[in-house]
């Protein structure tokens, strides 16, 4: 009896496991196979508002803001205003040296959402055409402005760049590095071969700025930690797809600290758990028959991608063992499920990344599965403050 209840148990696994390991495979091939994004040159009339948060960024801010202000973007077609949330008087100094607007936030509270708000209540809407956010360690690439004008006049409604690590130095930064470039080809570029659209990551993002300020106004966003997914499942709602530009990059830094690391991923644990919440809150108003709908809803029930690995590598591992009759479906079936994938985690990796160096990072993987295992105990989805997770990289990106 105890058996066959073991034996439906594994079975019921097994299928359950088998969804997210089909979806990761189609979009992985799907996103290998589709080439950037080939847009119309437009001249440059789009108005863009470029928004920084920037709570307690001394280490980074300064430097985010030089570049930007220096971009090869008609001047008068492009603005940059920065939220200096409990920014010391040195930085804020600096920054007033610069051809950006500043606006002070003196409240202990420390939240994106509290930052943008403010910002796009500040700022006249109709003197832009779109708003584009930035973390306070985002570095651009000389024509990404460029880029978004072009893809806005071609039609876009909303869009994401290509944000890459823009540091490596640690075992753990740089397998953070290779994972931002496997969410991109399964949750971006794979999507965006199937006429799907997008998801957004938090920063490297531009959307149609009255929307966004629309967004930023809804009751309790700015004590929700989880804007940046509020901010994707309204977009959703209101029918944009998100244009994905594989093609222009956004230089994003990576953490360097198991500590930082647990952290970041307790608060995107919560975001993914508040992220689903909203489909059931507002089912009323959603279309549920709409492909992007029904994407990014199942999208966001899969456990995240290092839990799976781990999973299927101890199932396998404990398959190997003396134990007889409850591996349903088979010990065949579950290597099967576990290659493939791997292969769909492997085919995501860019060519860059296929080095000894990566494979000296990806040994660091079991400290990052006990991490994650861990910052699941520490989940509260009713959490009203931000986990901030600080930047402190400050060197230049290099060319990829």
């Amino acid at each position: 009896m105890l058996t066959t209840i073991v034996q439906i148990f594994f079975y019921c696994l097994f299928i359950f496991l088998s969804i997210p390991v089909a979806y990761f495979l189609v979009m992985a091939i799907a996103g290998k196979l589709r080439r950037s994004v080939v847009l119309s040159t437009h001249e440059p009339v789009i108005r863009i508002a470029v928004l920084i948060p920037a709570y307690k960024e001394d280490k980074v801010i300064i430097e985010t803001c030089r570049e930007i202000c220096n971009h090869n973007y008609p001047a008068d077609k492009f603005s940059v205003f920065v939220a200096a949330h409990l920014l010391n008087p040195g930085t804020v100094d600096e920054l007033k040296k610069l051809p950006l607007h500043l606006f002070h936030i003196e409240s202990e509270h420390g939240s994106k959402a509290v930052s943008l708000q403010r910002l796009l209540n500040e700022i006249d809407t109709n003197k832009f055409d779109i708003a584009l956010i930035l973390d306070a360690d985002n570095i651009m690439q000389r024509d990404a402005l460029k880029k978004i004008n072009d893809a806005f006049l071609s039609g876009s409604k909303a869009v994401q760049l290509h944000r890459v690590a823009k540091n490596t130095e640690s075992n753990l930064s740089y397998l953070e590095g290779i994972s931002e470039e496997i969410n991109n080809n399964l949750f971006r570029q794979g999507p965006r071969a199937l006429h799907l659209s997008a998801s957004t990551i938090g920063s490297g993002m531009a959307f149609p700025i009255k929307k966004l300020k629309e967004i930023y106004n809804l009751e309790g966003i700015i004590f929700n930690p989880a804007c940046d997914r509020i901010v994707d499942f309204e977009i959703m709602k209101a029918g944009f797809e998100i244009e994905y530009l594989d093609d222009v990059l956004v230089w994003d830094e990576k953490v360097s600290s198991v500590q930082v690391f647990r952290k970041q991923r307790t608060r995107w644990i919560e975001s993914q758990l508040i992220h689903i919440s909203l489909f059931f809150k507002n089912a009323k108003s959603i279309d549920f028959t709409s492909l992007n709908v029904i994407n990014k809803f199942i999208s966001n029930l899969f456990p995240p991608r290092v839990i799976l690995l781990g999973i299927l590598f101890l199932i396998n591992a404990l398959a190997f063992l003396p134990i007889q009759g409850i591996w349903s479906p088979g010990r065949t079936w579950w290597l099967a499920l576990f290659v493939i994938y791997l292969f769909a985690l492997l085919i995501s990796v860019p060519a860059r990344f296929l080095t000894m160096r990566s494979l000296k990072a990806v040994l660091f993987l079991p400290v990052a599965f006990i991490t994650m295992v861990l910052a699941f105990f520490k989940i509260n989805p009713g959490r009203k403050e931000f986990v901030h997770t600080p930047k402190s990289y400050n060197e230049k990106p290099g060319s990829l």
